[in-house]
């Protein structure tokens, strides 16, 4: 049962993660202004 969670919890990171570097991908895709401004 404990394994269980552990695996969950895990998922719930690397799907957090995933999830978040694509946002940033598609934002600076979006608005490249971002890279050039300090």
């Amino acid at each position: 049962m404990i394994t269980k969670i552990i695996i969950i919890c895990v998922m719930i990171i690397i799907a957090g993660s995933l999830a978040s570097g694509l946002f940033f991908l598609f934002e600076t895709q979006a608005t490249p202004n971002a890279l050039l401004k300090p």
